[in-house]
């Protein structure tokens, strides 16, 4: 069987897919870009939300529809995080297609 969120979807028990970091109480669990858009991630993100403080998806950029609209459903917020160095109007359109599927987005974070 698959590791991570493929691992969850064919049934796989969520507690031995799960990996905890060594120095945090912080839990990982890895997926591929297009699991995101499967229906059952629904029941994954509502038993994480029901069992942890954050829950954190990196998400490949909101340029093409991809899990977007699916993960904008079922997230209570989306922050944009993007390096500095990415050209204001690549930020302007990722935002435009957030705003268009209605994502609850509550900011940008640029890193250096």
């Amino acid at each position: 069987a698959n590791g991570g969120v493929a691992g969850f979807l064919q049934g796989v028990p969520l507690n031995t897919l799960l990996l905890k970091d060594r120095r945090s109480a912080v839990y990982l669990m890895s997926a591929s870009p297009a699991l995101w858009s499967q229906p059952r991630t629904a029941e994954l993100l509502n038993h994480l939300k029901q069992h942890c403080d954050l829950v954190l998806i990196d998400a490949a950029p909101p340029l093409t529809a991809g899990p977007w609209p699916h993960l904008a459903r079922l997230s209570d917020t989306v922050v944009l995080y993007a390096a500095a160095k990415v050209p204001q109007p690549v930020l302007e359109a990722a935002l435009r297609v957030l705003s268009a599927m209605a994502a609850p987005l509550k900011g940008l974070v640029l890193a250096r």
